[in-house]
């Protein structure tokens, strides 16, 4: 929430011309990039997520959502323990699909229309490794963002 307030506040700093020429923010890690062809894949899948109103589906696999996040290891562990189906009715099928793109491809593209819902989820999710990857000074100074003003005015303590 601090980095949403950041946002908002900083637009008020750089012109609106600028902040309108952000189209889109590629955000990367190394460290899951290998998983990328099991990205909503069958492919030794063990369970689906029946996303938005509509019910559209994204094929997932336990271990590497475990791995990412400590919420996806908790409900696998309990609520979801024994289910290979889980509803997610309230969320956006395209956002839930860019945080598995980062979880198993270690990137994903954030722009102005998604990034708010994006990262309201990933925090729900306990992804701050996608989080800290946003929060940085390099992604701030590729996009013309005034890192060091956020950061002295409400600090990053995720």
């Amino acid at each position: 929430m601090v980095f949403l307030l950041c946002l908002l506040f900083d637009s008020i700093l750089v012109s609106t011309k600028e902040w309108l020429r952000i189209s889109y923010v590629v955000i990367k890690s190394g460290i899951h990039g290998r998983h990328g062809k099991y990205l909503n894949s069958k492919h030794l899948s063990d369970v689906i997520f029946k996303v938005g109103k509509d019910s559209k589906e994204i094929h997932g696999h336990k271990l590497l959502l475990e791995t990412a996040s400590d919420y996806f290891m908790g409900h696998f562990s309990h609520e979801w323990k024994d289910k290979d189906e889980i509803i997610l009715e309230d969320d956006d099928y395209h956002v839930i699909l860019s945080i598995f793109s980062f979880i198993y491809t270690g990137s994903t593209r954030l722009n102005m229309n998604n990034l708010f819902d994006v990262l309201k989820v990933t925090h729900r999710f306990m992804l701050n490794e996608l989080i800290e990857s946003f929060v940085s000074e390099e992604t701030f100074k590729e996009h013309g963002l005034h890192f060091k003003s956020c950061q002295g005015r409400f600090g990053f303590g995720l």
